[in-house]
């Protein structure tokens, strides 16, 4: 093999939270991050995460959230 998915993504729309997924190293690029390859046990497992988009849930599982909203 020479080649392996960055990305495993799941979208079950039987679900109140349809999507689920995880990538091979983290949540970052950067090696500085703390999140840089905190999804490599998850990966191995062959696990996934929730990916919420209801508010509730984003604030369950988020202890941050960014808005952007544009300039008028």
């Amino acid at each position: 093999m020479w080649l392996v998915p960055a990305m495993r993504m799941i979208v079950d729309f039987g679900r109140d939270e349809p999507m689920l997924l995880t990538n091979s190293g983290g949540q970052s690029g950067n090696p500085a991050s703390a999140h840089y390859d905190d999804a490599i046990p998850v990966w191995l497992k062959g696990e996934t995460r929730t990916m919420p988009f209801g508010d509730e849930n984003i604030k369950a599982q988020y202890d941050r959230v960014y808005v952007l909203v544009p300039e008028q």
